[in-house]
């Protein structure tokens, strides 16, 4: 059962009163976090922060300095750190201390803490020893994202998918994590046509990544993924003598995402596909290479020579499949540009795509 918490009397308090006023107080306000952290190489509590520690209160005077939290420069770079609350009397301090110092939540004391010291923020030291984050340790926290971007990989891996196109599901328990989100490879542009060299098609290399934490308050929750495929290569341009056509772009990659019940949805946006080279012309000459296929637009065709006398030989043929499921979208025609390769959309589950890795940062 609950038990009242007694109000005091309004006439004539006593000294029951004080103490009921007392306990009011603490039992009301108890695990209070209204503070703010500087993101500088020296990292401090912010003025007017305020918080209670294990019964006691304590604020950092709007008239005082701000408070350097110690021990930041043991902190390694590309790090998280705990930055404790240490009471001391009528002062309390703040320490940067590892993740092997962690904390347990304290229902009781409405925090986290190690001993009588409470751990009130997580924080991220990037690689050039900027404090770029310092989250709140609330129990049932859940913060934007985009609060927070991590520079590089820290924690335990938790989950990762292949690095192929599907639809994957993640059960985490309950803590907090970072995710790595890398979508399918596209924007590869088509090489302009050479004397007697074709144009090279596209090579869908480039992608989008996404980095960000998130808490997952209780375990079982269950993470939905779908890892973007790559986009299909262009296609090499034609050859007729010395004219030569351009390489088609390559397809567009398509965009890996995230959501679930402790998750709203993040997604890397989708890659742009990758535009045709030139042929190559002096009076007559190669045709242009196919724009690549994207999420919005199919795949061109390669453009046909370009002639003064005789017969020009047309592109190659845009393609959002290629032969066994992959590129290159050959050119077949002489002189006619390459042909521009399709969106990673539509490859089938199982081809070439993005990937997906979760950390786990505390126990």
């Amino acid at each position: 059962m609950a038990i009242l918490i007694a109000e005091p009397v309004n006439e004539n308090p006593g000294t029951s009163d004080w103490q009921k006023n007392l306990l009011k107080t603490t039992m009301t306000t108890g695990g209070l976090l209204l503070a703010g952290v500087t993101k500088t190489d020296t990292p401090s509590m912010i003025k007017g922060s305020r918080l209670e520690v294990n019964g006691s209160f304590y604020y950092v005077g709007e008239n005082s300095s701000d408070e350097v939290i110690d021990g930041w420069d043991t902190v390694a770079n590309s790090n998280f750190c705990y930055i404790y609350a240490v009471p001391g009397g009528d002062i309390c301090t703040f320490s940067s201390r590892s993740l092997t110092e962690s904390p347990a939540w304290n229902p009781a004391l409405g925090g986290w803490f190690k001993n009588n010291d409470r751990a009130v923020y997580l924080a991220y030291k990037n690689s050039a020893g900027l404090c770029v984050s310092a989250i709140v340790m609330d129990k049932e926290n859940y913060f934007s994202p985009d609060d927070f971007t991590p520079d590089t990989a820290g924690g335990t891996l938790a989950y990762q998918t292949p690095q192929q196109k599907n639809t994957y599901t993640a059960t985490l328990s309950r803590g907090w994590y970072w995710a790595e989100l890398i979508s399918g490879a596209g924007a590869g542009n088509g090489g302009n046509g050479q004397p007697s060299a074709p144009g090279a098609g596209g090579i869908a290399s480039a992608r989008n990544t996404t980095k960000f934490v998130f808490y997952v308050d209780t375990g079982g929750k269950i993470l939905t993924i779908t890892v973007g495929g790559n986009g299909f290569n262009g296609g090499m341009g034609g050859l007729a003598v010395i004219f030569t056509g351009g390489g088609g772009g390559s397809g567009g990659g398509e965009e890996t995402a995230i959501q679930g019940d402790s998750l709203m949805r993040r997604a890397t946006g989708h890659v742009q596909p990758g535009t045709g080279g030139s042929g190559y012309i002096i009076i007559g000459g190669g045709g242009t290479g196919g724009v690549g296929g994207g999420v919005s637009n199919g795949a061109a065709n390669g453009g046909a020579s370009i002639v003064i006398i005789g017969t020009g030989n047309p592109g190659g043929i845009g393609n959002n499949y290629g032969p066994g499921g992959d590129g290159p979208f050959a050119g077949e025609q002489a002189a006619g540009g390459g042909g521009g390769g399709g969106f990673g959309g539509n490859r089938p589950a199982g081809g070439p795509g993005g990937i997906c890795s979760i950390w786990k940062l505390t126990p």
